[in-house]
């Protein structure tokens, strides 16, 4: 049933339009505040503590409706689990995200562009159309694993439970701007060790999917493989997959928009590779 809920979950996000709107996430800052005002007082709310409190309030919550409708009936748990997957991708297509800024850079058109390369670049969005575009490349790498990649493995290991934790800690890094630092930090980390083994499956996929030689040379070894951040190893595998130099120097007034479609391309391969691993072993469990 994992299988059937994650494949379905992919085909209603790539034909249906109308979920990008549908995943309001402005009640989870609101959520986040109100219980971070309820601490207040307590001398552990900005940290670790304060994390776990908040986020796994939230996760007993995802867990106690998942289990009463598992209760109710199989179908209502696994209808449940599919709507809360669905809800944790994005919160935009990465296809439609890209493409659209593609379009935008090629028509000149500055300010739409910002718009939908913010959609994607982690932080503030270059002025420069060169810069906007190198950035983007790194961005694609790194948004197929926190956008689709992580949440798909966490729900296989925790179900409803691990997508919903995977997009909360994500949504605490990224943009829960009105909590402490030290809340931020822990929520930082939590990020890091939740994306630790999506982030190394996602490398081999960009490896398989592109030029395997190239991507392993960008390892010095496997304690490197193994410790390095997650994002700089999206980076760096990603280009080495497609064989992008990304330290080449900027030509003004070239964007490199090709280097950027390549960079999608190989998120399309790479996910498709992840898909069939996933069914394969799941069909290998039910011969077995």
């Amino acid at each position: 049933m994992t299988l059937i809920a994650i494949l379905l979950s992919l085909l209603i996000e790539h034909f249906a339009d109308w979920l990008p709107g549908w995943r309001k996430l402005d009640w989870f800052y609101g959520y986040s505040a109100w219980w971070y005002g309820k601490l207040e007082g307590q001398n552990f709310r900005d940290g670790p503590m304060g994390l776990l409190i908040i986020l796994g309030s939230l996760m007993l919550l995802v867990w106690l409706a998942w289990s009463m409708l598992n209760g109710v009936g199989g179908f209502f748990g696994f209808m449940f689990g599919l709507a809360v997957l669905l809800y944790c991708f994005g919160p935009g297509d990465l296809i439609a995200d890209v493409n659209q800024y593609l379009d935008a850079e090629r028509q000149g058109n500055e300010v739409e562009a910002r718009g939908f390369a913010g959609d994607v670049i982690l932080g503030s969005v270059p002025a420069s159309a060169e810069e906007r575009a190198h950035a983007m490349k790194s961005a694609v790498f790194i948004a197929l694993n926190q956008r689709i990649l992580a949440v798909i493995f966490w729900f296989l290991i925790l179900g409803p439970v691990g997508a919903a934790l995977y997009r909360a800690a994500c949504l605490s890094m990224h943009r829960v701007s009105d909590l402490g630092d030290g809340y931020k930090a822990a929520a930082v980390k939590l990020v890091s060790i939740l994306d630790w083994p999506s982030a190394r499956l996602c490398v081999l996929a960009y490896a398989l999917a592109g030029h395997f030689g190239d991507t392993m040379l960008r390892f010095k070894s496997l304690e490197d493989f193994l410790r390095r951040d997650s994002e700089d190893l999206l980076v760096d595998a990603g280009c080495g997959a497609i064989q992008l130099d990304l330290d080449q120097a900027l030509e003004p007034g070239k964007p490199d928009l090709d280097g950027v479609a390549e960079a999608l391309a190989l998120a399309k391969r790479s996910f498709i590779i992840w898909i069939g691993v996933i069914a394969t072993l799941t069909i290998a469990g039910w011969v077995v």
